[in-house]
């Protein structure tokens, strides 16, 4: 065999292996023992240290790249409990809309927002997402960063999460900020079907209620 077809025939089996290794990219499963919260992202990447008693986890890039991580917190509000599921969406279109981003970002400088949705929550609860570039010191002076964000209220707990990169690098480390995010899930805290519909007792007299011990119903 020629070498030049040794050469192409040798690269081409290389470009093979290594789109296998991509495509079998190991990921880490971790969940929070808790908060029941799951979420998967790539062994290459490492536990940091959490900051605030609200972290849950803190995962950073390999070797530091573009200071790109992202953080899960969660943060009791048990102020929509008592409602039923189906006022989800306006739970949320009040309490985790813009409002709720405009104060989440208030402590940073420079904010500037691209986008903010609603009804786009983790998991299986109802939240909103947001992307923003802001101002920040950290990791040095003046640097401008940018981080996508995602709220859900699930089960008296509000969970977020932040992934952000600098700001010239956001879009490289975008795609695999979302497959964090979308690998987000909590343990199921109840049913989904509205339960506990009041019944009219004075329009509807005759109601009967199996007794197990007399094995016969009886009326009220």
């Amino acid at each position: 065999m020629p070498i030049r077809a040794i050469v192409t025939f040798t690269f081409f089996v290389l470009s093979i292996v290594a789109l296998t290794s991509q495509a079998r990219a190991d990921y880490f499963v971790w969940e929070d023992p808790e908060t029941g919260l799951s979420l998967s992202f790539p062994d290459t990447w490492r536990r940091g240290n959490n900051k605030k008693p609200d972290d849950l986890i803190t995962i950073l890039a390999p070797s530091g790249e573009e200071n790109a991580r992202c953080v899960v917190t969660a943060t009791d509000d048990h102020r929509f409990l008592i409602y039923p599921p189906r006022y989800d969406v306006s739970i949320q279109k009040v309490a985790y809309s813009k409002n709720f981003w405009d104060s989440y970002m208030s402590v940073k400088d420079n904010v500037r927002f691209h986008v903010v949705k609603d009804q786009t929550g983790l998991g299986r609860g109802v939240g909103s997402s947001a992307t923003a570039s802001y101002d920040t010191s950290w990791p040095e002076p003046f640097a401008r960063r940018t981080a996508i964000m995602s709220v859900s209220l699930y089960s008296g707990t509000a969970y977020l999460v932040n992934c952000s990169a600098e700001e010239h690098a956001f879009a490289k480390w975008q795609p695999l900020f979302m497959s964090v995010m979308k690998s987000i899930d909590f343990k199921k805290a109840y049913h989904e079907n509205v339960t506990g519909h009041y019944s009219n007792f004075l329009k509807h007299r005759d109601l009967m209620f199996p007794d197990k011990k007399k094995h016969f119903y009886m009326n009220f």
